[in-house]
């Protein structure tokens, strides 16, 4: 099913991969990927597998032994489908995604020299942090899907760390501010 958004297709697909599931632990597991542009909010999460149930891709079961009827969620065939075309989907807008950074650094003539400068250096500082934050995550044997999903993270964040490192000279070639560093 083409019609169905980037995040219901990743909350599918997180049923899929750990079904039987609950809403409350997609919900946990949005909050734990990599990916920084899907809210993990019930304000969005259950209504997305509320739509995937109405559209048939996902079934739910109450648990009778639970007082609150847990529902337990499962894909359907037709789900199991949507997630594999997912996964398969190429769209060129996709090649060269929305970043916030890319879309800031635009307006940088609008800060006073030395607030351009303290932002990109504390905007260096920030990804340092991540791209750390990403080595020591690594776990073996996690599975091909989190390895690479992994590895795609820390060429990402390593890309963005060399950027502004370009960023911050040529801001000071620009002769804006010389990158002094305290």
């Amino acid at each position: 099913m083409s019609n169905l958004s980037h995040h219901e297709s990743h909350v599918l697909a997180l049923i899929g991969k750990w079904q039987p599931t609950t809403a409350y632990f997609v919900r946990k597991a949005l909050g734990q990927r990599l990916a920084t542009d899907l809210s993990d909010s019930p304000g969005s999460v259950y209504p997305a597998i509320e739509r995937l149930k109405r559209a048939g891709l996902v079934t739910a079961t109450a648990d009778e032994s639970d007082a609150r009827k847990t529902e337990h969620l499962r894909c359907t065939p037709a789900g199991e489908q949507a997630v594999r075309d997912w996964i398969v989907r190429i769209d060129a807008r996709d090649a060269l995604p929305e970043d916030p950074w890319r879309t800031r650094i635009a307006f940088v003539e609008k800060l006073e020299p030395v607030a351009a400068r303290d932002w990109l250096f504390a905007l260096r500082d920030t990804i340092e942090g991540t791209l750390a934050g990403l080595d020591d995550s690594r776990t073996p044997g996690v599975g091909i899907g989190a390895e690479l999903e992994n590895a795609q993270a820390r060429m990402v964040t390593a890309a963005r760390l060399a950027w502004v490192d370009q960023a911050i000279a040529s801001l000071a070639r620009a002769s804006l501010e010389p990158p002094a560093r305290d």
